[in-house]
């Protein structure tokens, strides 16, 4: 080799002309010579030659045995660098302990989709401890429907921001004509305990009947999970919970309940579904208990189910025109859930 150090390159940073290599040496219409002296830049070292600091390598005699002489060292310190070693180095970070991490997702009113997302990360940058998981408050998995929204809308003639949102805050609204759908499974799981809660806000801006979500068949023909709001005389109001076998040729409505008409008002419902029986909370109280017979008691959704938010599919149909809260959070079952904010349409917990 002709040099003792070859030319070394480093990615610019940025393009400055008098440190461009290209620029200092290669001026456009200039022919080059053999005579022509190169310019090293910041960016660029020209090679070296042999010298008496850089002299030229000689070939090993093969007859000659090379020895080398090593130094006792204990155990701990003995390692190869093939093999990976059992010291700890001190990166002098600290890791995430489970209750850090919850602390973390509570203060930021995280989703439990943003929690997964978030735990990912902190796990591929080694920060997250070890055993520690994503939970929901009080432990329990939480699903906001509301993540099947797309930002910015996809149809900004059918999908708005309501600013007169509940205690202030900013809501989703769907007038007829939207198509906000996703795959289930990106959102709920493949299937939901034999006790869980619905939570819901939103205000109906339409008298007439209608999914305010609903988890389909592949058919579109069979509801599997959904909730239904219909208007009954000038006074009432009927909402309806749905829970079908995915194996069923017909959508099953387990629990209905007569309410207020509440038209053009924020309210807030909930239904507590356990084995024997499905509760209603009506704006934070308890409403009343029905008794029901659930089949199966844990409910499998499809594989290739879909989830629709303010209607239930092309088939079924039944749009509804609302508005649900963009922000929420929710925890437990209680009177006191009002003094804290809620999750729109429909929470899963």
């Amino acid at each position: 080799m002709n040099f003792g150090v070859p030319v070394l390159w480093a990615e610019p940073i940025e393009h400055i002309e008098d440190e461009c290599y290209v620029c200092c040496n290669y001026k456009f219409g200039q022919k080059r010579t053999r005579k022509q002296e190169y310019r090293g830049t910041k960016w660029v070292q020209l090679p070296l030659p042999h010298s008496y600091n850089i002299p030229v390598p000689k070939k090993p005699n093969p007859s000659i045995a090379l020895t080398y002489e090593t130094e006792s060292v204990d155990n701990e310190a003995q390692h190869s660098q093939y093999q990976p070693s059992n010291i700890v180095p001190n990166c002098g970070h600290e890791e995430f302990s489970q209750d850090d991490f919850n602390n973390v997702v509570k203060e930021m009113k995280l989703s439990q989709r943003n929690s997964i997302l978030l735990a990912s990360k902190l796990r591929a940058k080694k920060l997250l401890g070890t055993g520690t998981h994503v939970y929901a408050a009080r432990g329990r998995q939480q699903y906001d429907l509301l993540d099947a929204v797309k930002i910015p809308f996809q149809d900004p003639k059918t999908q708005y921001i309501d600013e007169d949102g509940h205690d202030g805050f900013p809501a989703f609204g769907f007038k007829l004509g939207s198509d906000v759908k996703i795959a289930h499974r990106q959102l709920l799981p493949d299937k939901l305990p034999a006790e869980f809660s619905i939570l819901i806000s939103a205000k109906p801006r339409s008298r007439r009947a209608g999914f305010i979500f609903a988890v389909v068949n592949p058919y579109d023909t069979v509801v599997e999970l959904g909730v239904k709001v219909t208007p009954e005389g000038t006074t009432s109001t009927i909402l309806s919970l749905f829970y079908t076998n995915a194996t069923e040729i017909s959508s099953q409505s387990i629990a209905n309940f007569t309410v207020n008409r509440f038209y053009g008002k924020w309210t807030r419902f909930a239904f507590k579904i356990s084995i024997e029986n499905v509760t209603l909370y009506f704006n934070c109280n308890e409403t009343e208990t029905v008794a029901i017979k659930k089949e199966p008691l844990e409910l499998i959704f499809d594989s290739a189910s879909t989830l629709y938010i303010a209607q239930a599919g092309p088939t079924l149909s039944e749009p509804y025109e609302q508005a649900v809260r963009s922000r929420s959070r929710q925890s437990a079952f209680s009177s006191e859930r009002c003094d804290a904010t809620t999750r729109p349409v429909a929470t899963l917990l």
